[in-house]
């Protein structure tokens, strides 16, 4: 740590920023002090609910606390609560304006219905367990009202095969969804947790 406070005392000095941006994780922290001492001001940015412990101890050091949801401004030091404002995660223009179409195929997400609205679900750092978990409790209800596309990380593929497997069994799209058949579904699937419902015909990975 005492080493990398210097070097980036040094980098600072020798750039001469107007503002430090920290984004949380361990390589954060001695960048976050160096400001302090090279007197730059330092932003934190929490992209996760959940406050990293990086962020939580460079918070009394801040000038400004971005925030990506407005609950987790309980997390943070009482005395830094005045500095922190809410500002979501940003997002590119690009990700808002790209053609859905071309995505559809690309990913062969089979049984996509473009009168549905899409939920794309994606999880990081530590509260990616539990919103794996709530997503597979949440299928049968979410699959009537939306295609659903899933991503999880290599540490929770098995559970979540699992999981789709026992939905799969339970609920077939022969008998749920009317005029669905295994055909209808890819033989191939671009990676090993992405799946989605469409009105009237379902697909799963498992």
């Amino acid at each position: 740590m005492p080493l990398g406070v210097l070097q980036a005392r040094r980098a600072i000095n020798q750039f001469q920023p107007d503002v430090v941006l920290a984004t949380g994780g361990y390589v954060a922290v001695p960048a976050g002090l160096a400001a302090r001492m090279c007197h730059r001001p330092l932003v934190l940015y929490e992209q996760t609910v959940r406050l990293g412990l990086a962020n939580r101890k460079l918070a009394s050091a801040a000038a400004r606390i971005c925030l990506s949801s407005e609950s987790t401004l309980g997390l943070l030091p009482e005395s830094a609560r005045a500095d922190a404002v809410v500002t979501g995660n940003p997002v590119r223009p690009e990700v808002l304006s790209g053609q859905a179409d071309r995505a559809v195929q690309a990913l062969a997400l089979g049984g996509f219905d473009r009168s549905l609205a899409t939920v794309y679900v994606t999880g990081g750092a530590q509260g990616s367990q539990q919103i794996n978990e709530l997503v597979g409790q949440s299928l049968p209800w979410m699959l009537q009202r939306a295609n659903v596309i899933h991503q999880c990380g290599p540490a929770n593929e098995a559970a979540c095969r699992r999981g789709r497997l026992a939905f799969r069994r339970s609920w077939r799209p022969a008998t749920t969804w009317p005029g669905s058949s295994a055909a209808s579904c890819p033989t191939s699937w671009p990676s090993p947790t992405s799946w989605c419902r469409g009105a009237g015909r379902g697909c799963w990975r498992s």
